[in-house]
């Protein structure tokens, strides 16, 4: 069965030195990591955490998401609920009143899984920020940029509406549906979830919340072509299409990483291998011909830089520092990676400890014009390194703690 640090790196064709640089350098570079997890095969060699982060506590996956659907409708498909060539528009009959367009209505569920969409996203309006919450009838009413089945365009709304005929087919949710025909059965957690939508649906290519481990484990089981230790869990065709490059995505993508093919939901990735992206550097990637698995989380959201930076790193130890065959030990070696493991904490924001502003901002009552968030007022309260954000909202008087050139851990109010 699956291990956990049961082995040196060394015993698994990877040096601890070149682990340890890999760690130093992406702390010096200041890159805000949570987790990270490096495997060969069914052996765990890696699997540290940056404080406040821990094994234990699940995190948000944000698009990785969209995998997870993926699987879900190969699910359906072998339980002969569904077909790749099935028309979307026909899983939505509430549509017969909707404004569809003709290329809306061509689309088929290989089109959404593939990315290969009208990509009907509503330009500039996100539908958290503007309120829009019937996503079903904003994807289906606004106009489409292109023909479906024609170049790649990266249409989350398209996973979203994956996952609502996902939870339509099973009768259950997106989490409940692959528990109970798929992850339990691998040691998925058990109190792993995806956050609803206000129109009571998963949030199918955003909400999930699960382990890194997790992630790893459901790597390995497509790796494997869908058995688990001797037992078959899904179909090994359905696999070999959802993590082979269908089509080429350079047409949207720059990144070097981001743009070697797509399958079902999943990432082609460089060396023949796979992947689940998700934003803030949601990783995980799997290189078969080494028997690879590396996990990652973090939150560069708003700092892209960080995540090619370090997406880069990763795939230079990949090609540089994975070998085939063990290596000698070093316990030197490893005893170091050992030990800076232990003092891992999450990077807080450079700057002063003071502020010529300061002085003027601190405790003052601010009151604010209309917006979004429906705050009505706010004021900031600075101390040397902790300070405190009090406002007022639709749900009354509010106090959010953080830290001034630390990290607080703290509840959101």
């Amino acid at each position: 069965m699956i291990t956990d640090l049961k082995y040196t790196p060394e015993s698994r064709g990877i040096s601890s030195k070149s682990i340890l640089k890999l760690l130093k350098k992406a702390d010096k570079k200041k890159i805000p990591l949570h987790s990270l997890l490096i495997a060969k095969g069914e052996d765990i060699i890696l699997n540290v955490y940056w404080a406040p982060f821990k094994k234990d506590g699940l995190h948000r996956m944000n698009s990785i998401t969209k995998s997870f659907v993926g699987l879900a409708i190969g699910l359906l498909i072998e339980e002969g609920k569904l077909s790749l060539d099935d028309k979307i528009i026909d899983f939505f009959p509430e549509t017969k009143d909707y404004n569809v367009s003709d290329e809306v209505k061509a689309q088929t569920v290989y089109d959404l899984l593939t990315m290969r969409t009208s990509y009907v996203l509503v330009p500039g309006k996100h539908w958290v920020k503007f309120g829009l919450y019937d996503r079903i009838k904003s994807y289906f009413e606004a106009k489409p940029f292109k023909p479906a089945q024609t170049l790649f365009y990266y249409d989350s709304p398209g996973s979203y509406i994956l996952c609502v005929i996902v939870e339509r087919l099973s009768g259950s949710t997106l989490m409940d549906y692959l528990k109970n025909k798929l992850l339990r059965r691998i040691g998925f957690s058990e109190e792993s979830d995806c956050i609803k939508d206000p129109m009571g649906y998963s949030w199918g290519d955003s909400g999930l919340l699960c382990k890194t481990e997790d992630l790893y484990r459901v790597g390995f089981l497509i790796k494997n072509g869908g058995m688990w230790f001797g037992k078959r869990l899904m179909s090994e065709d359905f696999l070999k299409a959802a993590t082979s490059s269908l089509g080429s995505n350079r047409s949207e993508l720059s990144s070097l990483h981001r743009n070697q093919g797509y399958g079902y939901q999943i990432w082609h990735e460089s060396n023949g291998g796979f992947g689940f992206h998700g934003m803030g550097m949601q990783y995980m990637i799997c290189i078969p011909e080494k028997d690879l698995y590396i996990v990652c989380t973090a939150d560069t959201q708003g700092d892209e830089p960080s995540r090619s930076i370090f997406i880069d790193m990763l795939f230079d130890f990949i090609d540089e520092e994975v070998a085939s065959k063990p290596l000698p030990e070093d316990c030197e070696g490893y005893k170091a990676l050992v030990e800076y493991c232990k003092e891992l904490k999450l990077v807080a924001l450079d700057g002063e400890e003071n502020s010529a502003a300061s002085d003027r901002i601190c405790g003052k009552r601010i009151a604010l014009e209309d917006n979004p968030m429906g705050i009505k007022w706010m004021k900031l309260l600075l101390g040397k390194y902790e300070g405190s954000l009090e406002y007022e909202n639709a749900q009354g008087e509010k106090c959010l703690r953080f830290g001034l050139l630390k990290n607080v851990v703290t509840e959101f109010p």
